[in-house]
């Protein structure tokens, strides 16, 4: 069967939209800017593991220059160093309208995240959103938040999205990265020098509200060369089930962007557990051109989904669409150092992927 991806219907948040905000805060008048960390094997490394030359994208087969981050400015109205956060259309995107609620108090929201956990199973959407949740009320729910449970909270609309992970869904992520750490493993050592950040909040760099923030499914932190508290780490881990592709897409441009490009990778993870289908999409920054003339450099960075692969797990072996082994990021881009003889890029052979699909099967 094919993967049904979005939501259809008018969501009834669109029929009675929130109040605009009003008194929103001034961008800073001096912010930092936009640079971008990815980078490849043939580029040369500093000291401290960032690469000093414009960066390159290195794939099996396929190497392609990227341009530098333009003003940026010139387009959103804002200065540089500085985006906007999504609206409020844009923020709910792939959650269907009955997971959509309004806020009044955390014991609420808490027995909402019950009901549902007590009467999803695997197949429904795993997102909820509160609508008008106000700061306070995110620090309320902060003290109470069970483990296993990821947020998402945008201070400029007052929407706190909450994820409710499932067993299939910890089954893959659990899986993809424990393939990607054995890989580390036989490169002889070199999983020493990673540090895996579960569920760890991070706040964004690339806005200024001080209380929006998020938190991945899995992260992979090079630990040797990035510390302290609110060190990025350079490749995310992202999975839902059903209808949440679009969500988990969302969710990968927001690493990005708001990382400051300091997340170099994110691995998607979409999970059909009736049709027993994996679908894993790789995001990184990707060269757009936008039109203007050509007397100058016009190359901005996006990010985008760079390729797919298709785990079909009712077979077995499990059947595969798309290439293998399978590219999940260079070596230099996740470690942050140039790589010895004995160690390679991250990738997933089909030994990899039968292993996540026998996984996934005993999860369901």
């Amino acid at each position: 069967m094919s993967a049904t991806f979005g939501v259809t219907g008018e969501p009834s948040w669109k029929q009675n939209p929130v109040p605009t905000i009003q008194n929103t805060p001034q961008p800073p008048t001096h912010p930092s800017q936009a640079t971008t960390r990815q980078f490849s094997r043939n580029d040369p490394v500093t000291n401290d593991g960032e690469p000093s030359a414009p960066p390159r994208h290195t794939e099996a087969g396929n190497t392609r220059p990227l341009g530098a981050v333009e003003n940026q400015a010139a387009h959103t109205g804002l200065p540089v160093g500085v985006d906007p956060e999504p609206n409020l259309e844009s923020a709910l995107e792939g959650i269907p309208a009955e997971h959509v609620h309004s806020f009044t108090t955390v014991e609420q929201v808490l027995g909402i995240i019950a009901e549902t956990q007590s009467s999803q199973n695997d197949v429904f959407c795993p997102y909820l959103a509160f609508l008008n949740t106000p700061v306070d009320g995110l620090h309320s729910f902060d003290s109470v938040q069970s483990a296993g449970i990821r947020k998402q909270y945008f201070e400029s609309t007052h929407v706190l999205i909450i994820k409710l992970p499932s067993g299939p869904h910890e089954t893959v992520t659990a899986g993809v990265r424990n393939c990607i750490n054995r890989n580390a493993v036989l490169m002889g050592g070199v999983d020493r020098e990673l540090s895996d950040i579960g569920s760890k909040t991070y706040k964004p760099t690339r806005t200024i509200y001080s209380d929006s923030c998020k938190e991945g499914d899995e992260g992979i932190l090079p630990h040797q060369r990035r510390g302290g508290q609110g060190s990025w780490p350079t490749l995310i881990f992202e999975t839902g089930v059903s209808e949440a592709l679009g969500r988990l897409q969302q969710d990968a441009r927001w690493w990005f962007e708001q990382s400051n490009h300091s997340v170099h990778a994110v691995i998607v993870s979409h999970v059909l557990c009736d049709e027993r289908i994996i679908d894993l999409e790789i995001w990184r920054m990707q060269p757009i051109q936008h039109p203007r003339p050509a007397t100058r450099s016009n190359t901005f960075l996006e990010p985008r989904c760079d390729h797919r692969l298709r785990i079909d797990c009712s077979t077995t072996p499990a059947t595969t669409t798309g290439a293998v082994p399978f590219f999940i990021i260079s070596f230099e881009a996740l470690v942050l150092r140039p790589r010895a003889e004995n160690e390679t890029d991250f990738l997933l052979t089909q030994q990899d992927i039968e292993y996540i699909a026998t996984v996934f099967r005993a999860s369901l």
